[in-house]
């Protein structure tokens, strides 16, 4: 069943999550310390000035709102930007400073210096070629 999605896909997404993961704990302890934040200063300025707290209410509610509404544009752009990451695992070569890495079947090698140059040799003719 993991043939039909391709190793490019398998290798974006496995990496893409272990990374959510690991950086999630951070995430959560700091949603939760702006939440309580958040709620502790509207009651100040409630305190402070009852007009304040409905204009800043209404600028939060506003916020919600936005972000609500434009949801699916923000998932369609996480989308394209995953499709992005997915064809950049396709690439069968990468350019690392001063070498030239090639990733087939889940392994990567670095390239000789022949290689290279043999490579280099296919590409000139092919676009002479066009």
């Amino acid at each position: 069943t993991f043939e039909k999605y391709g190793t490019s896909t398998i290798y974006a997404r496995i990496t893409q999550d272990t990374t959510t993961i690991a950086n999630m704990s951070t995430i959560i302890i700091n949603c939760c310390q702006q939440g309580v934040m958040v709620i502790f200063t509207l009651l100040y300025i409630s305190l402070l000035s009852v007009q304040s707290f409905v204009l800043v209410a209404a600028g939060l509610a506003f916020g919600i709102f936005y972000y609500t509404g434009h949801s699916e544009t923000f998932r369609l752009m996480w989308q394209r930007t995953s499709q992005k990451e997915t064809a950049f695992f396709d690439r069968q070569y990468w350019l690392v400073p001063d070498r030239l890495i090639q990733f087939q079947d889940g392994k990567a090698r670095e390239l000789s210096k022949a290689e290279v140059q043999l490579l280099s040799t296919n590409i000139t003719l092919k676009k002479n070629k066009k």
